[in-house]
């Protein structure tokens, strides 16, 4: 069912995500993302990701301890607080734009136009994150998506214009149509 259509941004929207607690994020083409009421539509708070340089945020998810992170065209993962619309922590953990992200309770990853996925841990006690582990590459080209396993496992899965997608450490290639 339709429940609202949202106020109007000032550029394009590129990316969208839920947090846990059901309100929602749009990042957008000026480095700007804004904080959605679900149920009227209507943008409550916005957050300036220019810091250094403009950038366009490709990439959005929810993350543990009621926070959401953004990927963005400068390489950049920020981990934000919603509350005080400020960021926590952030990597430069690619040469070129972050075009996906996924999390689970212990984990977040990012890729995007360079082949790699990157692993961060989140650590409860501190609510901090940390970088857990060296780029990963699985692909040939840039990593379109990924999607996080529930709970705290260490596994996402992740697809790429290669044709192939990576999980477990097994690459399944897409050459052919699937069996019907």
């Amino acid at each position: 069912t339709f429940i609202a259509k949202s106020d109007n941004f000032v550029s394009k929207v590129l990316s969208v995500c839920f947090d846990h607690s059901g309100n929602i994020y749009a990042g957008t083409s000026v480095g700007i993302i804004g904080k959605i009421d679900p149920d009227t539509g209507r943008i409550v708070t916005t957050y300036d990701a220019n810091s250094s340089s403009k950038c366009c945020i490709y990439a959005l998810t929810a993350v543990p301890g009621g926070c959401f992170a953004s990927g963005d065209s400068n390489g950049e993962v920020k981990i934000w607080d919603p509350n005080t619309a400020t960021v926590i922590n952030k990597f430069t953990s690619h040469q070129y734009e972050i075009k996906a992200l996924a999390a689970n309770d212990q984990f977040l990853w990012a890729s995007g136009v360079d082949p790699t996925i990157v692993t961060f841990c989140y650590t409860k006690n501190s609510n901090s994150w940390s970088h857990f582990s060296t780029k990963t590459r699985v692909h040939d080209h840039e990593v379109t998506c990924l999607a996080a396993a529930e709970k705290n496992s260490p596994y996402c899965i992740s697809g790429s214009i290669d044709t192939t997608f990576f999980i477990k450490k097994t690459i399944y290639p897409f050459q052919a149509p699937p069996p019907v």
